[in-house]
């Protein structure tokens, strides 16, 4: 009798010690998938930071151009808007010197060639043959030519774009 208890006993220690192995193996397997995830988390938050910082407030302060008559299909000239504050008659929802955010129905970004004058509600229609900035974040110098009477450029102004990432 005496020889089998001690079997049970050694068998239930040897079964405990395997239970308390695979516990720390299990432990040690997943605090390795928590340092993987915590490492993969902050790759994404430095992409994220780097994406759009604190420093791009243009990406989360500005004002909207959503007109439906600022398109490009808009052709012609009713109302001759235009986007200065000296004009006799500016868009409504231009307001001076700013960051602008063009959105849907008036499209998502400045003209990329000239499409003629007497487009999006304007006499001079304004474009940019710039570089558009491709990394998230960043932020160049751009000119705004202005389409008038056969001139493509006849005026320009200096302007900036930034890549919000959306």
């Amino acid at each position: 009798m005496e020889n089998k208890l001690d079997t049970f006993q050694n068998d239930l220690l040897n079964k405990i010690k395997k239970l308390e192995e695979e516990k720390e193996q299990n432990t040690l397997t997943n605090l390795n998938n928590f340092k993987d995830i915590q490492s993969k988390l902050k790759g994404i938050e430095s992409k994220l930071n780097q994406s759009v910082s604190a420093e791009n407030k243009e990406c989360y302060e500005f004002n909207i151009l959503n007109e439906a008559d600022r398109g490009l299909s808009v052709t012609g000239n009713s109302k001759n808007k235009c986007d200065d504050t000296g004009s006799s008659n500016p868009s409504p929802l231009w307001k001076g010197a700013s960051w602008y955010r063009f959105l849907p129905p008036a499209g998502t970004i400045l003209a990329l060639s000239s499409p003629g004058n007497k487009h999006c509600d304007t006499l001079a229609t304004g474009w940019t043959n710039g570089t558009l900035p491709t990394v998230p974040g960043s932020t160049l110098d751009i000119k705004i030519c202005f389409d008038w009477d056969g001139n493509q450029c006849k005026w320009n102004a200096a302007g900036r774009v930034t890549n919000c990432g959306s």
